[in-house]
């Protein structure tokens, strides 16, 4: 690529970064959520592995599922994650610690 297209990517892509980063938590989920959803509609290639892939273990398994439901929400939680990601590194820890629930350490007190 040319040197003036690369500084564009770069500054378009940190202006999503940086708007990502300015929106709260939940709507960031929210809002990955929604590309996942439009991810799954407009990407028919790994929308049919994923399809094919989650019909064939459910076969497998004696399993009756639906597997373009399961993949549909894969695509979603995707692309809730991919977003969340953004916005989670771009928090610090006093506000990342308000959306988390810590369980399980009493396993550790074990002896």
């Amino acid at each position: 690529m040319k040197g003036w297209l690369n500084g564009m990517v770069y500054g378009v892509g940190k202006c999503l970064v940086w708007g990502i980063a300015i929106l709260p938590l939940r709507w960031v989920a929210f809002l990955g959520r929604l590309m996942g959803q439009l991810a799954f509609m407009v990407d028919r290639r790994h929308r049919r592995v994923a399809v094919g892939q989650l019909a064939w273990y459910l076969k497998t398994h004696q399993r009756e599922g639906h597997a373009i439901d399961w993949a549909r929400e894969h695509f979603r939680r995707l692309g809730e994650n991919y977003l969340c990601a953004i916005k989670t590194a771009h928090m610090s820890h006093q506000a990342i610690t308000a959306h988390i629930r810590y369980s399980g350490f009493e396993i550790f007190d074990q002896e």
